[in-house]
């Protein structure tokens, strides 16, 4: 595949500042998985005090499985769309990228469930009719402060869960005050919407790649599907900038870096697509 930059070539310096950038966020995401890692295995010394089930696997690190799949189906992509040439695409090399591919789409619908599973989970938190918190102290007791975050709760901050406010998850023995509450079952609808919209994103670029879509390309069809993959993307964008404005500045960056990786593929995937319009219209005379 040839480089959707600027007419520089390979050997210009705009196309190694290009290909810098690119890897640049490639690599920032594999970051941002580590970070999810390490969040998601803190939070679950509150969620599973006694250590985490293998059934549970999926739903404890459901982040880090998610940005997993996601990054090495990218890799995939990247290795597709643009690293190999069309010719060299067959035989074992193909059936290799379509097993990756799927291995990778297991990951993210299993993730996807997972994120399911938890906003369930959120929703076994009820309302306190206990006594006050600050009564029922163990050593074990939580406080939510957000989706899947706990700190210890203490004499110093149970004072702050107000009588007729408060909420309470008994499996994993943690408080919620009502605002708090709020935030954690809107933080886990969006990470239900934005799980489902990136898998609805690759299945239009799996389309795009497999029903060789030059043969589309310009129709009023192509430019339907282009607008609803706009309309996808922009679904992505206000679900980070929902995460930002409830101070999750990881969750927003991951989510910007997604976008920015996946503007690279999009752009190998509207290249590849004008080369093979381009091969189409030569072999049949400027007929297609």
């Amino acid at each position: 595949m040839k480089d959707p930059t600027l007419s520089t070539g390979p050997s210009g310096w705009k196309w190694r500042l290009y290909q810098a950038f690119k890897y640049t966020v490639y690599f920032l995401l594999i970051f941002n998985m580590v970070s999810f890692f390490m969040e998601s295995l803190e939070a679950s010394r509150t969620t599973f005090k006694n250590g985490v089930p293998f059934s549970e696997l999926v739903n404890v690190f459901t982040a880090a499985v998610d940005s997993g799949a996601w990054i090495v189906l990218l890799l995939l992509f990247e290795l597709e769309t643009y690293v190999l040439s069309d010719d060299k695409i067959k035989g074992a090399l193909k059936w290799s990228l379509h097993l990756g591919r799927a291995v990778c789409y297991v990951g993210v619908v299993w993730a996807f469930f997972g994120y399911i599973n938890m906003m369930d989970r959120v929703y076994e938190f009820e309302p306190w009719t206990g006594p006050a918190p600050c009564e029922v102290l163990t050593e074990s007791t939580a406080l939510a402060t957000y989706l899947d975050e706990y700190v210890p709760l203490t004499a110093d901050n149970c004072g702050d869960l107000t009588p007729g406010d408060t909420y309470y998850h008994a499996e994993f023995d943690a408080f919620a005050d009502g605002e708090t509450f709020s935030v954690i079952k809107r933080m886990a609808w969006t990470d239900v919407v934005n799980s489902g919209v990136w898998i609805l994103i690759v299945i239009v670029l799996e389309l795009e790649v497999w029903l060789a879509s030059s043969k589309l390309f310009g129709t009023r069809f192509y430019l339907s599907y282009k607008g609803a993959k706009l309309l996808l993307y922009g679904t992505l964008f206000v679900a980070g900038v929902y995460w930002w404005v409830f101070g999750e500045f990881l969750d927003f960056w991951d989510a910007l870096l997604w976008l920015v990786a996946f503007f690279f593929i999009e752009m190998n995937v509207i290249q590849w697509q004008e080369e093979v319009h381009e091969h189409a219209l030569e072999e049949t005379g400027g007929v297609t």
